[in-house]
């Protein structure tokens, strides 16, 4: 099936949910029956209660109420007589449902079960709908075909008192027609590339910024946010603000690259659409259905509370994408419980099954926890989940909450990764479909530095691979941020293994060889060796030296530097501390580090132990010096490469 015929597909999809948000196709055809369009002094045979709307409709925004927009004509029903303290119901007469659709536009506050409109059906609650804190009234349609023939009453409720009490509505009809969402791609995607494009050239006048790692051509760069390889490409989808270097309104970057090392700008991938009240798309994941086609899940954020979306691509190159007119596919009300967060919907599929993972819980006692929810999907287009519970755990309630959190099979065990405020995290162990947990049986850190939100792909070559986003940047400079280099993971038993991926070997320059340089109580200066894009592969024998190690970035003068340091007990990068005990004083510590700029990342023991930094260091500090403190150390073998840039 093409693209353009699924997208309609899951348009059908949605309109059977009952949740469809964007409007109706060519509003009011001449087969449609309109129930009310509050176009009169009065509301006729639709009956009021209580004091909220008055005596009939109204043409503007009453006082207190704010500016009202979007309605149809020059009349709409309010609830805001009295403001928002007062309350009341208008029920419309008896009719008969007819058609597929019943469409209506709605506005005022976020208020379930409180504020809102309600389908009644032999007097019982078979539809409901509530607005999203806007005095924009925006379409909302419901799927009535299972109901056809049928008596039925709408209801608009108005119980809520505190702010936003209030409900706008206008325009009930019955219809046949499909409901699409308004697509306001074109004009966001031009504004975002332009305004990326203002910014490029400062940025690559910077001398600090990394030139080797992945970033967008200007402007902030956030988390990794969907990465998958299709159409012969790795395509990596990011957070974005392509109006400042600073976090803002969000949107998904889009890149991809046929050999990790070019990599192809594209077209945002999704924009928040100001035509359907979205303030920011952030992050989420990429799945691909079981009809083939891949899917974008996000957070939508703009409405009351957060909310899961999804878009779909409109073409074969990923390049277009819309979003679904079934949104939202998960609230925070939706089946399963009252969740206290969901952010970050992460998808992956086991057994034939496709699950959900979003941080936070539906329980009220575990809502301050560190805990990571289950949901599992109830349909093959993956628009309708079912809730299975708490999927983990973290062991420290302390840990605060589970960001960018995936899961993925790796070497017969399955890894979970995590960020929080202990940092970017991993725990090894076991998924139990049955009972919707994982149990985690080993842990460690992602990274003990400065990189946050790790996730995570499987390329044709059976390898996962590894980004996440380094964090610490200063902004003002009209860029910030970058990648980690991409990592290839393994297991050894129970702990994780990340090891740069052996294309960015192709950036190598010539190599500089040392051995055996034996230092005591002193450093020694390479004069052989300088620069700001370098990798470095060191072998170091501690001895008897109390600490050894190596200075990046150096001033002329020394009185500057970016330290790595051992003791035989711990690894010190730049200001980052990790356990490291040595098994005897002729026991080799192995480091391969990579130097970019204002970045660097360092991999101990075979890549066990990662940690990445981002510096603040002059653009003419270019030295490196070798250094053991207190006794004799040996640095057995040095090797060094200048790297190229991808950029």
């Amino acid at each position: 099936m093409d693209a353009m015929r699924l997208f309609y597909a899951f348009a059908l999809a949605a309109a059977a949910s009952g949740m469809a948000l964007g409007q109706p196709a060519n509003p009011t055809e001449a087969t449609d029956v309109v129930l009310a369009d509050f176009e009169t002094d009065s509301y006729g045979t639709w009956l009021t209660a209580g004091t909220a709307f008055g005596s009939g409709p109204v043409r503007r925004a009453l006082p207190g109420q704010g500016p009202a927009a979007g309605f149809v004509g020059t009349g709409f029903a309010s609830s805001a007589h009295g403001g928002d303290a007062s309350i009341g119901s208008l029920l419309s007469p008896p009719f008969v449902l007819e058609g597929t659709f019943l469409h209506f536009l709605i506005g005022g506050g976020h208020h379930p079960g409180l504020a809102g409109v309600n389908l009644l059906v032999g007097g019982a609650v078979l539809r409901t709908a509530t607005a999203s804190n806007s005095g924009h009234l925006r379409w909302h349609t419901w799927n009535v075909s299972d109901l056809a023939g049928q008596l039925a009453q709408i209801q608009v409720l108005d119980h809520a008192t505190g702010e936003w009490g209030h409900v706008t509505v206008d325009h009930f009809y019955l219809s046949d027609q499909v409901p699409t969402v308004v697509d306001d791609r074109e004009w966001a995607v031009v504004r975002a590339l332009a305004s990326v494009q203002n910014a490029a050239e400062r940025a690559a006048r910077d001398l600090s910024r990394p030139q080797y790692h992945f970033r967008p051509p200007a402007q902030w760069l956030g988390d990794p946010s969907g990465l998958v390889h299709d159409q012969g490409y790795y395509q990596v989808f990011y957070q974005h603000h392509p109006y400042g270097d600073q976090p803002g309104r969000t949107h998904w970057g889009h890149a991809r690259s046929r050999d990790l090392l070019s990599w192809e700008h594209l077209p945002p991938a999704l924009w928040p659409s100001q035509a359907m009240a979205e303030q920011h798309c952030q992050s989420g994941s990429l799945i691909r259905s079981a009809a083939g086609q891949l899917m974008i899940f996000y957070t939508s954020i703009g409405h009351a509370e957060p909310q899961c979306w999804i878009a779909l691509p409109t073409d074969d190159e990923l390049v277009r994408w819309a979003k679904f007119p079934g949104n939202p596919i998960l609230s925070l009300r939706s089946p399963g419980g009252r969740f206290d967060n969901l952010r970050q919907p992460y998808l992956f599929a086991h057994g034939g099954r496709t699950y959900l993972v979003h941080p936070g819980a539906s329980d009220p006692a575990q809502s301050a926890l560190p805990v990571l929810s289950l949901h599992e999907a109830d349909n093959p287009e993956l628009t309708q989940w079912k809730h299975r519970g708490v999927l983990f755990r973290h062991p420290d309630p302390g840990a605060g909450r589970l960001n960018s959190a995936s899961l993925v099979s790796l070497g017969g065990q399955f890894v979970l990764l995590t960020s929080s405020a202990r940092g970017a995290e991993y725990f090894t162990g076991q998924f139990d479909a049955t009972q919707g947990t994982f149990s985690a049986t080993g842990a460690g850190r992602v990274d003990a530095g400065d990189a946050v939100a790790p996730q995570t792909l499987l390329d044709p070559q059976g390898r996962t691979l590894l980004w996440a986003r380094l964090q610490g940047f200063e902004g003002g400079r009209g860029w910030n941020g970058c990648w980690t280099l991409p990592r290839v993971l393994s297991l050894e038993q129970s702990k994780l293994v990340q090891t740069v991926a052996p294309e960015l070997e192709r950036l190598r320059g010539t190599n500089i060889s040392l051995v055996d340089l034996t230092l005591t109580s002193t450093n020694r200066v390479l004069e052989e060796l300088s620069g700001t894009m370098l990798e470095l592969a060191v072998r170091l024998r501690l001895g008897e030296a109390r600490a050894a190690g190596l200075r990046l970035r150096c001033s002329s003068d020394g009185a500057r530097a970016v330290t790595l340091q051992y003791d035989g007990a711990t690894l010190d990068v730049a200001g980052a501390r990790l356990p490291l005990p040595r098994p005897g004083p002729s026991s080799e510590l192995r480091l391969r580090v990579f130097l970019d700029q204002s970045v660097l990342e360092c991999y101990a023991e075979g890549g066990s132990l990662c940690v990445s930094r981002v510096l603040r260091a002059a653009p003419t500090d270019v030295g490196i010096e070798l250094f053991a403190t207190d006794g004799t150390a040996t640095f057995t073998s040095l090797e060094a490469w200048p790297m190229q840039s991808i950029w």
